[in-house]
């Protein structure tokens, strides 16, 4: 089985793009190794999305399409290793995610799945 964790957007395509490294939880988690960064079905804040879509106006011809494929939803963006989490502040805890791969062909997703129904190269059979 396969260990999952599901972040709105922008933050799953920071991770997977290899922008952003830490990941902030309100609890502590005691798994360390592989995981698959999977993209929620929607983002952070509207706000943010509306930032990315003017920034992809200006320089992409294609620009919500680029949007769309950059900053997918309800699907998986990439695999990862969960190598640490260490307190932060008083109630937050850092994930430290390492040996980050984007997935450019995205698995399907499966609504409602509580476990990943394949196989990544750093899962055990």
């Amino acid at each position: 089985m396969c260990h999952v964790i599901t972040l709105r957007q922008p933050w799953a395509s920071l991770i997977a793009l290899g922008f952003k490294h830490l990941e902030f939880q309100t609890r502590f988690c005691h798994y360390k190794g592989p995981v698959v960064i999977h993209a929620g079905s929607n983002w952070y804040a509207p706000a943010l999305r509306t930032i990315i879509s003017e920034h992809f106006r200006k320089y992409a011809r294609h620009s919500e399409e680029a949007v769309q494929a950059l900053f997918p939803l309800s699907l998986p963006v990439a695999d990862a290793v969960v190598e640490d989490c260490q307190p932060w502040t008083e109630d937050t805890f850092a994930l430290s995610l390492t040996q980050v791969r984007i997935m450019t062909q995205p698995k399907p997703a499966f609504p409602g799945m509580l476990s990943v129904p394949w196989k990544t190269s750093q899962t055990k059979e």
